[in-house]
């Protein structure tokens, strides 16, 4: 079997080009993050934050009865996820993934009130 020989300068770039797509890759996992958002039986904290591509957004129910996760179609509704509907007994959590580029109004409520972000 014959090898092929390359000049050191081939080497030198073809490390160069390898390290750089590792750095990339491992730059684009980075900036994904998870955010926690804190359900209490009167309000959220935070009660607004920005979602990246790649971010899993977790919900929290610490208050003291079910809460409804749900899109908010009053202020545009969510087109990710399309059927955000969710029930989340006191203790529970509830997480999503985002994977385009979308805004997301979405209300929580229990039987006493309604909360939105």
């Amino acid at each position: 079997m014959k090898t092929l020989k390359l000049p050191k300068s081939a080497w030198c770039f073809l490390c160069l080009l390898s390290m750089t797509l590792l750095l990339a890759m491992t730059q684009l996992s980075a900036m994904a993050a998870d955010q926690t958002i804190i359900v209490f039986d009167n309000y959220l904290s935070p009660d607004k934050i920005n979602i990246n591509i790649g971010d899993t957004v977790i919900w929290t129910n610490s208050g003291s009865v079910p809460k409804i996760i749900e899109s908010d179609p009053t202020r545009g509704g969510c087109s990710d996820p399309k059927d955000l509907n969710v029930i989340l007994e006191p203790g529970q959590s509830y997480s999503h993934t985002f994977t385009v580029p979308t805004p997301c109004s979405y209300m929580i409520r229990d039987l006493m009130n309604s909360i939105s972000t």
